[in-house]
């Protein structure tokens, strides 16, 4: 598989949000669009990564932000599957319910 550097995920991933809204960014359509083949594995980790980092950023301990980045993760993913048509105000909207429940008082 050829090398794509971070940057090129993200200037694709955003271009895909301008053109098409952000139900399909998705890893088949990253893919095609920078012409190599699934690394599924490799941009999990990256966008983990990326979120664990930007939750603790926030204020949040390395474990406990991983584990909320986990779980924003899995929620994009799970509804790009079940809802790809789900507007972007409905996304953030049950996004936001789930972040609620874990917010430390």
């Amino acid at each position: 598989m050829k090398k794509v550097e971070k940057k090129q995920w993200f200037v694709i991933g955003l271009q895909i949000i301008e053109n098409n809204g952000v139900a399909k960014i998705t890893i088949d359509n990253l893919c095609n669009l920078l012409e190599i083949t699934k690394g599924v594995a490799q941009v999990d980790k990256l966008r983990l990564d990326y979120l664990t980092k930007l939750i603790q950023d926030c204020g949040y301990d390395v474990e406990f932000a991983h584990k909320i980045a986990t779980i924003q993760y899995s929620l994009l993913i799970g509804l790009q599957h079940i809802c790809p048509e789900i507007p972007a105000c409905d996304f953030n909207e049950l996004q936001n319910m789930l972040i609620e429940k874990f917010e430390t008082k």
